[in-house]
């Protein structure tokens, strides 16, 4: 899996299971982003970018996309919020 490799030879067993956590437990807010995404994001490109900069050990390059990558998906997942709790309200006021 693409998100486990990236981070797979850090040589820290604490870090990796930091991940592990971490991955687990935003996995519903991935799910949202990759459903409201509406197309206009390539991912697979998006992750080959980022494992091309990985492979070429580009680390600021890499940092950089990565960064680019988890603040897309952080602002596709509070449109979702947003654009859900719209709906909730307008189904409220017509009953």
């Amino acid at each position: 899996e693409f998100h486990s490799a990236l981070v797979s030879a850090c040589g820290s067993d604490w870090l990796l299971r930091l991940r592990a956590i971490m991955y687990q437990q935003l996995e519903r807010y991935r799910r949202i982003s990759l459903v409201n995404s509406r197309g206009h994001r390539d991912i697979a490109e998006e992750h080959h970018a980022i494992y091309q900069a990985v492979i070429q050990r580009k680390i600021l390059r890499a940092s950089d996309l990565l960064e680019m990558h988890l603040d897309e998906t952080a602002r596709e997942v509070r449109r979702a919020i947003v654009e859900n709790e719209a709906l909730l309200a307008y189904d409220q006021t017509q009953t």
